[in-house]
């Protein structure tokens, strides 16, 4: 798409099953490798994409993170898309912005499958968007179903009109 990737490196979510001083250390770790990974964003891009640490675990610390250390606000953390369900976007005040300018966070399931299929349904628009695509180019074309339900069949119908809204009948 043609735009500058700026990798931050894998954070560790990976903590002991066992509660104890090495687990707190390891939960220590893993929040400060967070914190910096996304400092480290911040400092160098206009939007941060990550995958993994969104969903319930112990271990998924991306949105406590956004919200306590960053002043982040999340403006969803689940979606009723499957593969898809723990996407989370927020928004960080800029380090030393003015007029309340953010920069927006993407963050994506860490499951391959899920991760892709979310970038194409939010991210993609979102850049297209922000690189200066049209409006009506940013988003993914839509096709007009017709549903009709047999005993044990669905059966679809596309229309060609590609950016009409989808309708079910």
């Amino acid at each position: 798409m043609g735009y500058k990737v700026v990798d931050l490196g894998v954070v560790p979510d990976e903590l002991s099953t066992r509660y104890s001083q090495s687990a707190c250390s390891e939960i220590s770790n893993s929040l400060t490798s967070h914190v910096n990974a996304i400092k480290r964003g911040l400092e160098e891009a206009d939007l941060l994409l990550t995958t993994g640490g969104t969903s319930m675990g112990p271990a998924d610390l991306l949105k406590p993170v956004i919200e306590r250390h960053f002043n982040g606000t999340v403006h969803f953390g689940r979606v009723t898309v499957k593969p898809g369900k723990p996407t989370t976007f927020a928004s960080i005040p800029t380090p030393g912005g003015k007029n309340g300018e953010r920069k927006p966070v993407f963050a994506l399931p860490g499951n391959p499958a899920s991760a892709l299929v979310t970038f194409h349904i939010f991210v993609v628009p979102a850049l297209r968007r922000l690189g200066g695509w049209p409006r009506s180019q940013c988003q993914l074309p839509r096709v007009r179903v017709q549903v009709r339900s047999f005993p044990h069949i669905l059966q679809l119908t596309l229309s060609q009109n590609y950016f009409a809204s989808c309708k079910m009948k």
